[in-house]
């Protein structure tokens, strides 16, 4: 990646925490190793403590934008999409853009990182459209949110009077995921495909990467088929506490009642069936905060998975200089690993960190994620992420926009397949005419296994 980034040079900025690949190691050589100053630092901690002022979900909310949400919801229904799919037409989210559009939308040059989240957020979601993560699906909606379920102790109930009737019986949401640093929702729009994910609480410093987050997540759980309602908490509190009565994170945001974006309003009727609903929760919360403490001083409710994916790094760099970075890591890490709720099942914190671009192995090292392996005990593996292009000009123009012109000598034939990662997930690739930008992903996870029922024999 270009080192060409103004996160790299102005520590004074408030720490983002969108998605993005930086090189921690490059940065070592940049002028961010210049300090904060004590004035500085005691400026953001004071801003970070300050949660109120942080906005609501709510300030999210347009009038355009919940017209679009609620489009959404009704074009991406999988009755909808069924019928759409039979007369040969959709208008699924994997279908590849004209070159015409990405023309529209996509700058012809490098945008530094923050003004490219603040900026061009449809642009770099269309570049995150081109980015195969479908093993990193996998590996979360599988091994990690499957060990989960598996291992959950909530009992399978009916959904509605016609399961009822037909004897089908299924778990209804349980599952709570916080992603921190979600950019513009690819964790969000993969967890919300798993059935059940009761409620994601969606953190980035940028607004406007919010709004495509929002959008996008509505999209796929819609697209899932697993729920009737999607609902939007304005602070990280549920609805209801789901069979625990000592939460107290629902003392203290008593006043937070959520609102019904998409689907049916149950919240009117005196006797309803138990209904799926999938609670969402995006405000933007910068890492300082996290470092100030924000999840316990606003009793943020606990989850059994947490996931901070390429974006845990900007917290090293933006404190880069001899050790003074592990103290910030450790602080958001620790905090991270404090979220987890493992009374009711296993439990896993997930990060993720890109290993290197143009190689069909990983290439890249951070001492970062070292750091997680030996100090806080996290396990690797890594699987292939690569950009794939359907043309040659758009592949250049998205690539110079993200990554800078000298990534474009990376640029190879799409005959060059993404292959498996460590553990041989494929990729789900398809050979075409297009090229590629080959990528490793290393996904660290740590695991906390479900504590013992209280008097249980060990």
């Amino acid at each position: 990646m270009s080192n060409s980034n103004p996160m790299a040079t102005c520590v004074k900025a408030e720490q983002p925490m969108t998605e993005s690949r930086p090189d921690t190691e490059t940065c070592a050589t940049a002028t961010c190793a210049s300090a904060v100053t004590a004035t500085e630092a005691a400026a953001l901690s004071s801003a970070a403590a300050d949660f109120s002022a942080i906005p609501t979900s709510n300030a999210l909310l347009s009038a355009r934008l919940k017209r679009e949400l609620k489009s959404l919801w009704c074009a991406n229904d999988p009755a909808t999409t069924a019928l759409r799919d039979i007369s040969g037409t959709t208008m699924a989210r994997g279908t590849p853009p004209k070159s015409a559009e990405v023309a529209s939308v996509v700058p012809s040059f490098k945008v530094g990182t923050l003004e490219m989240y603040r900026r061009f957020p449809e642009a770099y979601d269309l570049l995150m459209d081109h980015h195969n993560c479908s093993a990193v699906r996998h590996t979360l909606l599988e091994d990690v949110l499957g060990r989960i379920a598996r291992t959950g102790t909530i009992a399978p109930g009916p959904v509605d009077a016609a399961a009822e009737t037909s004897g089908q019986r299924r778990t209804q949401p349980w599952v709570r995921v916080a992603d921190f640093g979600c950019g513009t929702g690819r964790i969000e729009g993969m967890v919300a495909q798993h059935p059940a994910v009761q409620a994601i609480y969606a953190y980035d410093s940028e607004v406007s990467m919010l709004r495509r987050c929002l959008v996008n997540t509505v999209r796929n759980a819609a697209q899932s088929g697993h729920y009737d309602t999607v609902t939007l908490l304005p602070v990280a509190a549920p609805a209801e506490t789901i069979g625990e009565g000592n939460t107290p994170s629902g003392a203290s945001h008593a006043l937070s009642s959520p609102s019904v974006l998409c689907g049916a309003d149950h919240s009117k009727e005196e006797t309803k069936a138990p209904s799926a609903v999938l609670q969402l929760c995006l405000r933007p919360v910068p890492f300082q905060a996290i470092q100030s403490n924000f999840l316990t001083e606003t009793q943020h409710p606990r989850c059994p998975l947490v996931v901070c994916a390429w974006s845990l790094s900007y917290v090293m760099r933006m404190q880069w200089g001899e050790d003074r970075w592990h103290a910030a890591v450790d602080s958001v890490v620790q905090s991270l690993l404090s979220l987890l709720d493992n009374t009711r099942s296993d439990a896993a914190v997930v990060i993720l960190e890109t290993l290197g671009n143009g190689s069909a192995v990983p290439t890249r090292q951070s001492t970062y994620t070292q750091r997680l392996e030996e100090r806080f005990g996290f396990t690797r593996t890594w699987v292939r992420t690569d950009y794939e292009f359907k043309s040659t000009a758009d592949a250049e123009r998205m690539v110079r926009f993200f990554f800078g012109e000298k990534m474009l000598a990376q640029l190879t034939s799409d005959d060059v397949r993404s292959g498996a990662g460590e553990n041989g997930v494929t990729d789900d690739t398809g050979s075409g005419g297009g090229c590629r930008l080959m990528e490793c992903t290393g996904i660290w996870t740590h695991w906390k296994v479900r504590e013992a029922p209280a008097g249980a024999t060990q």
